[in-house]
């Protein structure tokens, strides 16, 4: 039998309770899951050039105002997002 141990956000559990879903797969740096400053952004795969170039300046306003970007890191928004935080010099948790 083997034990895994995870950092299992706090603030999924303290919002969600028991509808916390039993496992989550993260890769990146997971300590930044427990910063009370993270903020997820989710949203189309199927985006226009437009939204992307909006997305992408999210990302960066938010990184430069000391957040976070969590997210799946699908096509489209998520990755958007990503890059822009990244580009921004900020942080990043898929």
């Amino acid at each position: 039998m083997y034990l895994l141990v995870v950092l299992y956000p706090k603030s999924i559990l303290n919002n969600l309770k028991e509808n916390s879903p039993i496992v989550l797969f993260c890769i990146g740096y997971l300590p930044l899951l427990q910063n009370p400053n993270s903020i997820s952004v989710v949203g189309s795969r199927a985006i226009d050039d437009y939204t992307l170039k909006i997305t992408n300046r999210i990302g960066k306003t938010l990184a430069d105002n000391g957040y976070k970007v969590t997210s799946g890191y699908a096509k489209g928004v998520d990755t958007a997002a990503h890059f822009g935080a990244l580009e921004a010099k900020g942080t990043t948790t898929m």
